[in-house]
């Protein structure tokens, strides 16, 4: 074991109580790591209902805690009163991991670095950058571009990727537009002005793609309004078709005509995580780590 670095998984002796089961046994926490949870994502509220609701139907409390400093952990969890965890948001710090990997845990969505412990439900990147290429074959776009303003993450790597390479093997020329990010100080936070300069850069190559790709619904507006001051149309009688990725109304519903754009899933994502973790609590001495990915939905303007 010394010699290969292997640590085996913590077993913990559950406190009983008075009707002989362990007091934190039937109690699951939620950790959002790296906000203050101020300012949410429109998708949180669905990856949060798909939570409640899976605890709720399998008969667990659920314990709900943003977290915004990655070196402390809400006291309840420092003293592992929880029979499991969810995870979300960025990596703690290695103190509170150590802590951390002491419990049943899954972490959810798709985070900037690949989780070093535990179960993941997330979206399933290679499919939505196919899906978002096929939708822009579909639409007889002979040229494309990817555009991405963030921090770094490796869903959305895999997401550019298997774009470009299912464009590139249909015989579509794809160009990439990407703002490489440092990372926010809020899991949340993001640049609009970053996704401006990247849209006019598009605005700017010729010949202009006729297709285009934003990796996330929150930058919408901004490309559209960079569009609309270049005075490019979009949709089925416009110059560029455009389909985003999120399926987050707050950003998309005023955008006039409406993109095309991928539902992730997250409250599915959400229940599916609960379900996970359920069978982790059930089977704690497996030590391989899972991974699930939920579909994404091709969702149109009607």
């Amino acid at each position: 074991m010394r010699k290969i670095s292997f640590t085996p998984p913590a077993r913990r002796r559950a406190r009983k109580g008075s009707n002989g089961q362990g007091e934190q046994a039937k109690t699951i926490g939620f950790l959002v790591l790296g906000t203050s949870g101020e300012q949410t994502a429109p998708a949180f509220a669905n990856l949060l209902r798909g939570v409640s609701i899976g605890a709720r139907e399998n008969n667990f409390d659920l314990f709900v805690s943003f977290v915004s400093n990655l070196e402390e952990l809400p006291r309840r969890i420092s003293e592992q009163r929880v029979g499991g965890l969810l995870l979300h948001g960025e990596q703690p710090s290695k103190a509170v991991e150590s802590q951390l990997r002491g419990l049943p845990t899954v972490w959810l969505m798709a985070n900037r670095f690949p989780p070093r412990w535990g179960d993941q439900v997330m979206p399933d990147n290679s499919s939505i950058g196919r899906i978002a290429a096929e939708y822009l074959c579909e639409k007889g776009c002979k040229s494309a571009a990817y555009l991405s303003a963030s921090a770094p993450a490796w869903g959305l790597q895999v997401r550019e990727l298997a774009f470009c390479q299912h464009l590139e093997d249909a015989g579509v020329h794809v160009q990439v537009l990407r703002a490489a990010l440092e990372s926010p100080h809020d899991f949340w936070q993001f640049d609009g002005s970053a996704a401006r300069s990247l849209a006019e850069r598009f605005v700017q190559l010729q010949p202009r793609p006729q297709g285009l790709f934003v990796a996330e619904d929150r930058h919408a507006p901004t490309v559209y309004s960079a569009l609309a001051e270049a005075g490019i149309t979009l949709g089925n009688d416009g110059q560029v078709h455009l389909i985003s990725c999120n399926n987050e109304m707050p950003y998309l519903s005023r955008l006039r005509p409406a993109p095309a754009t991928l539902d992730i899933r997250a409250e599915s994502i959400g229940r599916r995580g609960v379900e996970q973790l359920i069978w982790r609590l059930a089977h704690v001495g497996v030590v391989e780590r899972i991974r699930k990915m939920v579909e994404p939905v091709l969702i149109e303007p009607s």
